[in-house]
């Protein structure tokens, strides 16, 4: 038999004794990404938490749906301190002395939303409807943000709100919908949608947006016959962050896919003279990858930029 304690505090209901947050940062800190403070892969603390947050369920939603409406708000004289601390030998910033003073309960509950709401996946079904209301309110691009996270986790039913987002051009926060649209597995029946969302999205006016676009599709193996075009569309933007993003997202699906991305080959090719180093660099990667014979011909004008 599971028993959740509910608790009369912020932190959410308690499992084990532990509460809602302090689970889902528990999860975060094994995961071992780099992007998360003192971070080390604990495959038994994955379960362990995972399992709790689970057992949670729906008592949970509450909590999570109050979290990410949390407004943050910058701490400057906080984040000096710990950045300082943080370089002293002996990880003194996760004493808990220390961690208790310099850690943000704000911030702790707003990034616990995201961890539990990513376990929870079609568990959260029953907020379908107020984090699409939350979505349109388009309130701030941190809870914008969090809201479209919330659907692209509970998967195949959260997926159109998201979709009506991302294709209306007066959405306030476009790029952070189309950034949340990365989890080909959850998508359900919207798949083929997604795929030719994001890859119109990787011309759209707005940077951001196409960045966030070319991203996502490097980030996926599925639709090729879609995505590659896309992306080989995108070496001739031009802004230089989209055509980074596009021979970079190139690479990364020539390493998974090998010769099916050789239609992008001239436009590889022609990259190779972009006034950017770094994407002239990255599509000499991709080339020696899909092609290597292609700059073994020795041409005078691999690896220059256009005069």
């Amino acid at each position: 038999m599971v028993v959740v304690f509910f608790w009369p505090d912020d932190d959410g209901p308690r499992y084990k004794g532990i509460s809602l947050k302090e689970w889902a940062l528990i999860h975060d800190r094994a995961t071992g990404r780099e992007s998360v403070h003192n971070s080390k892969y604990d495959p038994d603390k994955l379960r362990e938490s995972e399992a709790a947050i689970l057992a949670i369920g729906t008592n949970a939603l509450p909590s999570l749906l109050d979290w990410i409406q949390i407004e943050l708000k910058p701490t400057p004289w906080r984040d000096k301190i710990a950045d300082i601390i943080d370089k002293v030998p002996g990880e003194l910033w996760d004493q808990p002395p220390l961690n208790a003073w310099l850690g943000d309960r704000n911030w702790d509950r707003f990034q616990a939303a995201g961890v539990a709401f990513d376990i929870l996946g079609t568990n959260a079904s029953p907020a379908l409807a107020e984090l699409t209301r939350l979505l349109f309110e388009q309130r701030t691009e941190d809870l914008c943000g969090q809201a479209a996270h919330g659907l692209a986790c509970i998967g195949e039913a959260g997926v159109p709100p998201l979709l009506v987002a991302a294709e209306d051009p007066s959405f306030r926060y476009r790029r952070v919908v189309v950034a949340n649209l990365w989890s080909e597995p959850r998508w359900g029946t919207n798949s083929s949608r997604v795929i030719e969302l994001l890859a119109k999205s990787v011309s759209d006016s707005e940077e951001r947006v196409a960045l966030r676009a070319a991203e996502s599709l490097g980030s996926l193996e599925i639709e090729p016959e879609i995505s590659i075009p896309a992306l080989t569309n995108g070496l001739s933007d031009q802004r230089k962050e989209v055509r980074f993003a596009s021979v970079r997202s190139l690479g990364w699906m020539s390493s998974r896919m090998g010769k099916r991305v050789v239609p992008a080959l001239p436009a590889l090719v022609e990259a190779l003279t972009d006034t950017s180093r770094e994407v002239r660099d990255c599509a000499t990667n991709v080339i020696l990858k899909i092609a290597p014979e292609t700059l073994s011909r020795g041409s005078n004008s691999v690896g220059k930029a256009k005069e």
